[in-house]
C-alpha cells in the first residue's frame, strides 16, 4: 500500500513508464494487491482492502494520484501541529480535556 500510495503520474516507475491516466494507475495498484492477495489465499483481506481502500471512490482519497500535482506534505503533520497550537494557546490548563470543551474551544475561540 505504501507504494499504491506514492505512484502518481509526474513519477515514472520502476520500468522508466510514465503513466498519465490515473486510472490506469488505479487499475495496476489493485491488480497487483488483488494478486497479492489470491496467491496468499488471503480472500478476506482482499474484501476488506476493496470495501474500504481500493474501490475508486476510496483510492482517490489517499493514493497522490487523484491530484495532478504531487503533494509533499502529510494530513498528519497539519493535524499535529493544529492540536499543538490548540494546547499551547487555549488548552494549557487541561491536560486530558474532554470532547464537548475541545468543541466548545474550536468554534467558539478558534474559528472566529
Amino acid at each position: 500500500m505504501g507504494q499504491h500510495f506514492h505512484h502518481h503520474m509526474l513519477i515514472p516507475t520502476a520500468d522508466k513508464e510514465i503513466i498519465t491516466d490515473p486510472k490506469e494507475i488505479w487499475i495496476r495498484c489493485v491488480r497487483e494487491m488483488f494478486q497479492f492477495c489470491y496467491n496468499n489465499e488471503l480472500n478476506l483481506v482482499w474484501a476488506y482492502l476493496w470495501e474500504n481502500w481500493y474501490s475508486w471512490s476510496h483510492f482517490i482519497y489517499w493514493a497522490r494520484c487523484s491530484s495532478p500535482n504531487i503533494i509533499v506534505h502529510k494530513t498528519t503533520m497539519f493535524i499535529e501541529s493544529h492540536w499543538r497550537i490548540l494546547k499551547r494557546d487555549h488548552l494549557y490548563k487541561f491536560s486530558r480535556p474532554r470532547l464537548d470543551l475541545l468543541c466548545y474551544i474550536i468554534i467558539g475561540k478558534v474559528i472566529p
